[in-house]
């Protein structure tokens, strides 16, 4: 595997140490900048621009020289290529310019290696607007419904508990498996919730969700003494 280079480590670091970013967050950008860079190196050097050939492209000795050289219209080849080679849509797209702005904002204001920032005034592809999926009512009840159907479940409970939260707090489904008991407060009003970048909120819990909670740590009380 090709050694990540001191520009993306040295990001890399910032971004979880300073900027609290996830490790997941941190590994998406390590894929957008290596297929940047890799690009760059290719298209210089008169490289096959085939996903397979790119990806064997070595990256190890790009320093911040070479980071600072690349020009406002290699980036817009690059979003060109990602385009039509790649098939990358407008959310991809934009992503990756994210990356990439966040990363040469790191070297040219933060470390200050880099004095010339290419990605400076590049408009973000536009991005359709969509209405979140949900269920109706009906079908969050005939979903709630179909845990309780299951009689003879040693989790019945658990289950009923995780889908009345998930269906009433509006969570993302990342947040809602990172949930601890110990995130929720001893008279079941409202619990801790981790989001995107670590970042913590508080999420007060209804009624149904007191409720449900409340028979699963009976339960579960239950199963601890047996």
């Amino acid at each position: 595997m090709t050694e990540m280079p001191a520009p993306i480590n040295d990001f890399n670091q910032y971004m979880i140490v300073i900027k609290g970013r996830s490790q997941r967050t941190v590994e998406q950008y390590d894929i957008d900048l290596c297929l940047f860079f890799r690009y760059i190196k290719s298209k210089r050097n008169q490289l096959p621009l085939d996903s397979e050939s790119i990806s064997q492209v070595d990256i190890s000795d790009i320093d911040s020289g070479y980071v600072g050289s690349v020009t406002k219209s290699e980036v817009m080849e690059f979003f060109s290529y990602v385009a039509i080679s790649r098939t990358n849509n407008a959310r991809s797209r934009a992503r990756k310019l994210s990356t990439l702005r966040s990363f040469y904002k790191y070297h040219c204001d933060v470390k200050m290696d880099v004095l010339s920032n290419p990605v400076l005034n590049i408009d973000s592809p536009k991005l359709s607007k969509t209405l979140p999926k949900h269920l109706s009512i009906e079908e969050s009840v005939d979903l709630l419904s179909s845990v309780n159907d299951i009689t003879a479940s040693k989790t019945k409970e658990r289950d009923f508990a995780i889908l009345t939260i998930f269906l009433n707090c509006g969570l993302r489904l990342s947040e809602l498996v990172g949930i601890n008991l110990s995130d929720i407060d001893r008279d079941l009003t409202s619990m801790r919730v981790t989001g995107k970048g670590a970042k913590e909120r508080v999420v007060y819990l209804n009624d149904a969700c007191k409720s449900a909670i409340k028979s699963y740590l009976d339960v579960r009380s239950t199963e601890e003494v047996k």
